[in-house]
């Protein structure tokens, strides 16, 4: 909502929309604070039947337990300061908060306080210190990047309506879809066993560090897609979202022949058991390289206000994901869970990309980019075909790898100036 709603006021309505956003998550923060605590001690009648018959907690101590709520608005002062701030396209601050100060503060100063001060130094408050250092850093490139004066500051806690009506959908799908998102662990812990989860876990990890890549797009893709203010699919937000694709793609197809290849090596060296997950992550990896295109299609919607599919989609996913897990997971073990997850994303984010299209009565995608993108997975599938039928050895496989790579480099370089020379010929109209 903070990246959106740049896109649809002049820019002191904005400020001041910004502070009463920031103003509303506080008061939000604080309710929720309020109620945590008071499950925590007991003060609540519910508190026993969130905590368990020791309404106290085990694991954490009331102190460390409050040192974690500081946090919390340390972080969210840091994610709204930066996310305002990609509006204006200064992106060095989402690299140099999240990316470098907190964790060099937070586990700098766990590690120093285990030599010095282990009693004080807790995680707890390591996590607090990091994490007031990136907010200040992050409000200082904020106070940089938008140079707000003090009239434009309100202590309102409640955002524009247009704004909450933007968000509520996103907010309320996205609590749904945390628990959604792991039923697959559930699942695989009921019907397996704890062995099968921590294999999991790891092969995932590894195989969704592809993710990591989309991610890293995601705001400055979202300003794009609605710097246009108009809610329609003009013909430029198209090639970007069809440029997007192509460019996320590329450097994942490389990143995938390498899982594909020399995974089960790599599983291995962690620890003999894990290459038993071989399978389960390249599927993970696979899922992700290929619903790059529902992701952007749900980011597209959401550059176009279009935020009411998103609860439908997040229904459709759970349902999926739960249906396929009871089916698959039993015969399969964790390649079960994996291909359930990666065909619910694929469903849901195909709700996004189904509903753009009937909506704008366009395919969205354009055949230059799509071309590009076969020819891409042509010359880098080859060499993994060959490696997994003939079974070369490791140097074999990178030896090939490496000439495939190299092509499509070259191939690359080629199209990335067709592709910019048709972005920047394109007119700011709907696209036909």
């Amino acid at each position: 909502g903070v990246i959106w709603y740049y896109s649809q006021v002049e820019e002191k309505a904005y400020l001041k929309a910004f502070f009463r956003s920031l103003s509303g998550c506080f008061f939000a923060f604080g309710v929720m604070g309020l109620l945590t605590l008071g499950s925590y001690y007991g003060w609540l009648p519910f508190s026993e039947w969130i905590l368990g018959k020791n309404a106290r907690g085990v694991h954490i101590s009331g102190s460390e337990l409050l040192l974690y709520l500081m946090a919390v608005p340390m972080m969210l002062i840091s994610e709204l300061c930066i996310q305002a701030n990609v509006n204006k396209r200064n992106l060095k601050y989402r690299i140099l908060v999240p990316g470098i100060a907190v964790p060099l503060v937070t586990y700098g100063s766990a590690l120093g306080g285990r030599f010095f001060a282990p009693d004080i130094f807790t995680f707890p408050l390591c996590l607090l210190t990091g994490n007031s250092v990136g907010a200040l850093l992050a409000i200082w490139g904020f106070f940089r990047v938008h140079r707000p004066a003090w009239r434009d500051i309100s202590l309102v806690p409640l955002p524009p309506w247009k704004m909450i009506r933007y968000s509520f959908p996103l907010a309320s799908a996205n609590i749904f879809s945390a628990l959604a998102a792991r039923a697959d662990i559930f699942m695989l812990a009921g019907f397996i066993g704890v062995r099968s989860v921590e294999v999991y876990t790891v092969v995932c990890m590894v195989g969704r560090s592809l993710t990591s890549i989309r991610q890293s797009f995601e705001n400055i893709l979202l300003s794009a897609f609605s710097s246009s203010g108009t809610g329609r699919l003009t013909a430029k937000v198209k090639h970007y979202y069809n440029y997007s694709i192509w460019l996320v793609m590329s450097i994942q197809g490389v990143l995938l022949a390498l899982i594909v290849l020399f995974g089960r090596e790599g599983l291995g060296l962690i620890n003999s058991q894990y290459a038993a997950g071989y399978w389960a992550m390249i599927f993970t990896a696979f899922f992700v390289y290929a619903n790059t295109i529902t992701d952007f299609s749900g980011l597209l919607a959401l550059g176009l206000g279009r935020t009411a599919i998103v609860p439908l989609s997040h229904v459709i996913f759970f349902g999926v994901n739960v249906g396929l897990n009871f089916l698959w997971i039993p015969r399969w073990d964790t390649l079960g869970a994996a291909l359930a997850l990666g065909v619910a994303n694929m469903t849901g984010g195909a709700i996004y990309f189904a509903y753009l299209a009937f909506h704008h009565k366009n395919l969205l995608l354009l055949r230059e980019y799509w071309l590009s993108i076969a020819a891409e997975a042509l010359v880098l599938g080859l060499p993994v075909a060959g490696g997994l039928y003939w079974k070369l050895t490791p140097l074999a496989n990178g030896a090939c790898l490496f000439l495939s790579v190299g092509a499509v480099f070259w191939m690359q370089k080629t199209w990335y100036r067709r592709f910019n020379s048709l972005i920047s010929g394109s007119l700011s109209q709907p696209a036909p």
